[in-house]
């Protein structure tokens, strides 16, 4: 996507597919930072070796944590290129953030709300990640496109 590029990438479980591809088409993931919102430990998906590596897991409900996240990110290491997707409220404090004050534009950046907590799209999303957990459970080794199609077979 961006070869040579320090990069962070924000998002939840719906982004997952998006941030694991993002991930493995970098020249260096170790490059890319990764802040993975959840709303409970039971909502972490095992990352592959190199995403786990870069990868930090908040919780949802805390908007403080994943501000102060970005912040430190931000201020501490600077990366090149934000991208941030997920439930459109939730990352709202960190979008404005990342605009406003850090100095994100179009160019170093992209920021998508993908959907909204109480939609159609919310319960829809559960099902794709209880799906996705129960394949764990059962031995599956799930990449980005697995992901991709949990989401295909539930619609």
């Amino acid at each position: 996507m961006l070869p040579g590029r320090a990069l962070l990438l924000v998002g939840d479980p719906s982004s997952l597919p998006a941030i694991m591809t993002i991930l493995e088409s970098t020249d260096r993931p170790e490059d890319a930072r990764t802040i993975l919102l959840r709303d409970d430990a039971a909502h972490e998906i095992p990352l592959e070796a190199a995403a786990a590596a870069v990868s930090e897991w908040v919780h949802r409900d805390r908007e403080d944590a994943l501000d102060a996240c970005v912040h430190a990110i931000v201020e501490s290491w600077r990366p090149d290129y934000v991208w941030v997707a997920g439930e459109a409220t939730t990352l709202k404090s960190a979008r404005h953030y990342l605009r406003h004050k850090a100095g994100y534009n179009k160019d170093s950046s992209q920021m998508v709300g993908y959907w909204r907590r109480g939609s159609a799209s919310d319960r829809y999303e559960g099902e794709v990640i209880t799906r996705g957990q129960e394949l764990l459970a059962d031995g599956a080794r799930l990449t980005p496109q697995d992901l991709d199609e949990l989401s295909v077979e539930i619609a």
